[in-house]
C-alpha cells in the first residue's frame, strides 16, 4: 500500500488529502480543511500565504500521524531542526544527511533519537538509498538550499539515481536558485562571505527541462516566491517582477517539489529561486 499528500489551495480555502493506492485502487480522503481570505497590499489583493502555510503544515502534520508509515531524509540537513518544528512526527523513520563535518556539529546541538538518526556522506554517496530502501516505506526527500552547489551533471545524477532505486510513492521537496546567480555567488550578501571557493552551479530557466533528463520525471507544480511575498519585496522589485524576463531570472529562493516513483503525487507549497515546483518519477508515459 503506498499513501500520498497532496495540498489543494483554492481562493478562499484549503484542504490536505491523503491518496491511498492499495489493490490496483485510489481512495482519496481529506485529512484537514481550512479557509483563508485574500490581503489588500495597496491597490491589489494577495494571498495570505502565511495562514495558508501554517494551516497546511498543521494538515500536513496531522496526515503523517495518521499516516506513520512513511520514511523521511533531509539532505544537507546541516542543524536544520525541522523534525523538531514539526514535533516530531511519528513516522517510520527520520534521517537527517550531511557531510561528517556538518553531522558532528549537529550531533553536539541536536542529539540524536531512537526515530531521528543522522547520516554522515555526502548526497551523491548513493548508500544512503539502501539504508533508506530497506525500510520497504513510502520516501519523502526534502533539499533546502543544497542543489545549486553542485553542477548539472551531479544534479542529474541524484535524480536518475532516484528514479532508478526508489520505490513508487516517493516524493521529494526541493529549492531552486534564481537563475540570474549561477556563477554570481559573489552577490549573494551571505555566501559572499564564505569560502572563495563556494559557488551557484546550478540552476534552469525552463522547469520543463528537467522532464527531459529522464522519462520518468514529471513535474507537478511550481510557484515563484514574488507571487506570494505579500508586498515583502522593494516596490522596485515588484514592479519588475511583472515582467516575463524579470519575473524568471530574477525571483529570489523558494520551495519546490518533485516525485520519485508512482502515478499519483502531492502538491509542492511555493515556488522560488529561479523557479520552485514539483515533478515525479513514474512510469514513462505518465502524466501528474
Amino acid at each position: 500500500m503506498t499513501t500520498v499528500l497532496a495540498v489543494d489551495l483554492g481562493s478562499a480555502s484549503g484542504r490536505v488529502l491523503a491518496g491511498t493506492f492499495a489493490d490496483g485502487r485510489v481512495e482519496v480522503a481529506d485529512v484537514h480543511r481550512f479557509k483563508h481570505q485574500a490581503l489588500r497590499d495597496g491597490a491589489r489583493l494577495t494571498w495570505d500565504v502565511e495562514t495558508m502555510w501554517e494551516q497546511t503544515v498543521i494538515g500536513l502534520r496531522e496526515a503523517v500521524e495518521a499516516h506513520p508509515d512513511a520514511v523521511v531524509i533531509q539532505l544537507g540537513a546541516g542543524i536544520d531542526a525541522r523534525y523538531d518544528r514539526l514535533g516530531r512526527p511519528a513516522v517510520t523513520h527520520w534521517y537527517d544527511l550531511d557531510l561528517p563535518e556538518a553531522i558532528d556539529l549537529r550531533r553536539r546541538l541536536l542529539p540524536e533519537t531512537e526515530r531521528n538518526t543522522y547520516l554522515a556522506m555526502s548526497l551523491l554517496d548513493f548508500r544512503w538509498i539502501d539504508t533508506v530502501h530497506a525500510h520497504g516505506r513510502p520516501v519523502l526527500l526534502i533539499l533546502e538550499g543544497v542543489l545549486m552547489y553542485f553542477t548539472e551533471a551531479e544534479v542529474r545524477s541524484f535524480f536518475d539515481a532516484i528514479c532508478r532505486d526508489l520505490p513508487d510513492g516517493t516524493t521529494i521537496l526541493f529549492d531552486m536558485l534564481a537563475y540570474s546567480l549561477v556563477n554570481n555567488a559573489k552577490h549573494h550578501d551571505v555566501v559572499k562571505k564564505a569560502d572563495k571557493t563556494v559557488e551557484f552551479k546550478w540552476s534552469v530557466l525552463d522547469t520543463h527541462e528537467m522532464e527531459r533528463w529522464n522519462p520518468r520525471i514529471h513535474l507537478v507544480r511550481e510557484y515563484y516566491m514574488s507571487d506570494h511575498a505579500r508586498g515583502r519585496f522593494p516596490f522596485i522589485f515588484r514592479t519588475l517582477y511583472h515582467i516575463p524576463y524579470f519575473h524568471r531570472r530574477f525571483n529570489p529562493d523558494g520551495a519546490a517539489a518533485v516525485r520519485g516513483g508512482g502515478a499519483v503525487g502531492p502538491r509542492p507549497f511555493r515556488r522560488g529561486g529561479a523557479w520552485a515546483g514539483g515533478s515525479r518519477c513514474g512510469p514513462e508515459g505518465s502524466r501528474p
